[in-house]
């Protein structure tokens, strides 16, 4: 939530265009998908087959570094009876300096899972990234507001941007800056697209809600350490996401592009958390001065005391 995989994936960039120290130049960062590594490892010994290929690939090019995301689930994956597991693969050639990792992972799980394991966790140096203030969030949002605005043919106003982070720092206190911000730009942009739209956009609608049951359906997969069937639902969201893309592509080129205000912001809040939207666009004076009056609504009888 806070860009863990955003700064391993700008790091390969700056390490691809040379923009980096001297020890890293000509260096390679690789993404390992542990669920694509076990999908399809029936027999005692497969798994542990491909990991060490793997491995010996990084140690023998010896300018790759690979990137585990959610690197909790080396813990554990491929484990059967009589196998040993991704993580103690891969202490042997850590220790001994062959091979470079990068993992991302949260605080929690990083608790749960590798500190516990002294020795696994002694292979790594943690770096915590730290949650961006408001300011910052909407630079970030400045940053991928193009891309947001091309990927749904809308266009983004200056306060749809300060909207969704002030509104989802206020209202969406279980999850981090910037993902939570850039959850209600998408479903915004989503919501306005569709509305704006002809008599396709129930199918459309449909579609995305179909894509984030994927995507929820992969994580708790990934969670319970499935990774078989975590391929199969990627696959399937792969080829429903190619459908979403497909059928907005042709809307794109029919309709005008609608504006995204703090407003339409508002309204993906109130779905989301049920909060009336027209409550979250109140300022604070505006709170105040309409207090009394609902405390009257609230509190019968008393109104002396209010």
């Amino acid at each position: 939530g806070v860009g863990k995989t955003a700064i391993a994936e700008g790091i390969a960039l700056r390490t691809a265009a040379g923009d980096v120290p001297e020890g890293l130049e000509n260096v390679r960062i690789f993404s390992l998908d542990l669920s694509a590594v076990v999908a399809g490892a029936k027999y005692r010994g497969d798994f542990e087959e491909r990991i060490k290929a793997i491995t010996d690939e990084v140690r023998n090019s010896g300018n790759t570094i690979l990137f585990i995301d959610e690197i909790h689930t080396i813990a554990g994956a491929g484990a059967a009876e009589g196998a040993i597991d991704a993580a103690n693969i891969l202490k042997p050639v850590l220790a001994r300096g062959e091979i470079r990792v990068i993992g991302a992972t949260t605080a929690d799980e990083y608790r749960r899972f590798i500190e516990k394991d002294a020795a696994l966790a002694r292979r790594f140096r943690p770096v915590y990234t730290e949650e961006p203030d408001e300011a910052s969030a909407i630079a970030i949002l400045e940053g991928i507001r193009k891309k947001y605005e091309e990927h749904h043919g809308v266009r983004l106003d200056d306060t749809a941007l300060e909207a969704a982070v002030k509104l989802s720092v206020r209202y969406m206190e279980d999850r981090k800056l910037p993902d939570k911000a850039i959850d209600l730009i998408d479903e915004s942009c989503a919501a306005v697209r569709l509305g704006a739209a002809d008599g396709s956009g129930a199918m459309l609608l449909g579609i995305k809600q179909r894509i984030d049951e994927l995507a929820s359906e992969k994580e708790k997969a990934v969670i319970m350490q499935d990774f078989e069937l975590a391929a199969e639902i990627r696959d399937r969201e792969k080829t429903v996401n190619a459908q979403y893309e497909e059928l907005l592509s042709e809307r794109k080129c029919r309709n005008e592009k609608p504006v995204i205000t703090s407003r339409d912001i508002a309204a993906s809040l109130e779905r989301i958390t049920g909060i009336s939207a027209a409550e979250v666009l109140k300022d604070d004076t505006g709170r105040v001065m309409g207090l009394e009056d609902e405390l009257r609504r609230e509190i019968i009888g008393q109104d002396s005391a209010v």
